[in-house]
């Protein structure tokens, strides 16, 4: 443990499993205080226990940030369990159903974009919008925003690019509103990540080929975010604000098979 985070207070969203759980476990191993919150309150529990069990700091906060008042709730707590904020990560949404359900715009569900729009984007935009005050008080606030490859290259998920590539001007619309209050704002676009809930893709055959002829390196570990992600959130990266980051195993570089 290198404390590239000591003294930090870090909220990550979605982060009861996949990326957003690897990304609280790497910032507490760096020293950072870390709420984890999501809608799933056992796996939520399960994170703040794995953290602690390596001697790092964490607690749950059950909270569905598609609701303001889940998200009133979650920022009274960070403020009541830590007194402040330094860092949000933006992470969660549901990309597992986008992965099942989503096509072109004919054929995917206008209750399907209704779940990518309300928990990923105005989540987002909720969480920021509230927690935003602690941010500022920091005076070293850090606000990470996971958007995905579906942002930058056509990939056939028509509503899950869209909502992806909302978060990536919605990202550099806040870093220049937000500059003069010392708050940075960047954003992390994945590639395909080995997590819990794709760990079946093999088991597609020619599909999960066709995905891996797209990347240059074998399918990333959450903590490959993570530690791209203790970077933006460090002091390390003071100097960088407004910037998008393709963290996909070469992915964007040779999308064209």
């Amino acid at each position: 443990m290198s404390e590239r985070l000591a003294g930090r207070i870090a909220l990550v969203t979605g982060s009861t499993s996949g990326i957003g759980k690897g990304v609280a476990l790497g910032f507490a191993r760096e020293g950072a205080k870390v709420v984890v919150t999501g809608r799933r309150e056992e796996l939520g529990r399960r994170t703040v226990a794995e953290i602690k069990a390596e001697g790092g700091e964490a607690a749950f906060c059950r909270a569905d940030i598609a609701l303001k008042e889940d998200v009133l709730a979650l920022s009274r707590f960070v403020g009541d369990t830590y007194g402040g904020l330094d860092v949000l990560v933006n992470n969660a949404a549901p990309a597992a159903r986008a992965r099942a359900e989503d096509g072109s715009l004919a054929d995917s569900s206008e209750d399907l974009w209704d779940d990518l729009y309300n928990t990923n984007l105005r989540g987002a935009c909720l969480v920021s919008k509230y927690v935003m005050p602690f941010l500022i008080k920091s005076g070293r606030g850090s606000v990470i925003n996971i958007a995905s490859i579906h942002a930058l290259r056509g990939t056939g998920w028509d509503a899950y690019s869209m909502i992806k590539g909302s978060i990536v001007a919605l990202t550099r619309s806040m870093a220049v509103g937000y500059s003069g209050d010392h708050v940075r704002v960047n954003c992390v676009c994945p590639g395909l990540v080995r997590i819990e809930r794709n760990v079946d893709l093999e088991q597609e055959g020619a599909s999960f080929a066709k995905t891996l002829r797209r990347h240059l390196t074998p399918p990333g570990q959450p903590e490959h975010i993570a530690h791209f992600c203790t970077y933006l959130a460090s002091d390390e990266s003071e100097y960088v604000t407004g910037s998008i980051f393709s963290i996909d195993g070469g992915a964007n570089a040779k999308w064209g098979e």
